[in-house]
């Protein structure tokens, strides 16, 4: 394959991951009892899982179990999920993933997507995590945006955005 096809072919699956996180970030799930029915023939989609490829698994779960104070779940040593409200954040080995599927996507470059957490008070969880034992990436201290969030920015160790997010009224 030459290097402009796999540059294409990289640069459209960036663009579907982008689309289908920010349409999760659009439209969030609801919960199975509120959730709308589909229209007459249309079948409803949910997003389920955001899955990050990484060839360092053990620091990306020590960092995500900090950070998300929730313990995965391991379902083989290459392979692990954390389980949060909405849809499932797993982590999947490079190696693994290239035994399958060589060469469809590679770990630590990605500058396009981010990952986003609700979470109830995003300036105690600031506090928290600065006082971790983790060396934090930080991108942007605690602001509010005009749409009502108030958020930090940082990356976790293969160089993703994480968005940690409160929503407040806007200022």
């Amino acid at each position: 394959m030459s290097p402009w096809c796999r540059v294409l072919r990289h640069a459209c699956m960036l663009m579907i991951t982008c689309w289908v996180i920010f349409k999760f970030l659009l439209f969030p799930p609801t919960s199975a009892a509120n959730a709308a029915q589909p229209a007459e023939g249309k079948k409803t989609v949910k997003l389920t899982h955001a899955c990050v490829i990484t060839q360092r698994l053990e620091a990306m779960r020590d960092f995500y179990r900090e950070v998300l104070q929730v313990e995965p779940k391991v379902y083989q040593d290459d392979y692990l999920e954390f389980p949060t409200e909405g849809a499932i954040l797993s982590l999947y080995k490079q190696e693994s993933l290239d035994k399958t599927v060589p060469g469809a996507m590679q770990a630590g470059i990605n500058k396009s997507v981010m990952l986003e957490f609700q979470v109830a008070d995003v300036d105690q969880e600031y506090a928290r995590l600065k006082k971790s034992t983790f060396v934090i990436d930080w991108v942007m201290a605690p602001t509010t945006f005009p749409w009502g969030n108030r958020s930090i920015y940082f990356r976790d160790p293969e160089g993703n955005m994480v968005n940690l997010y409160s929503v407040v009224k806007s200022p």
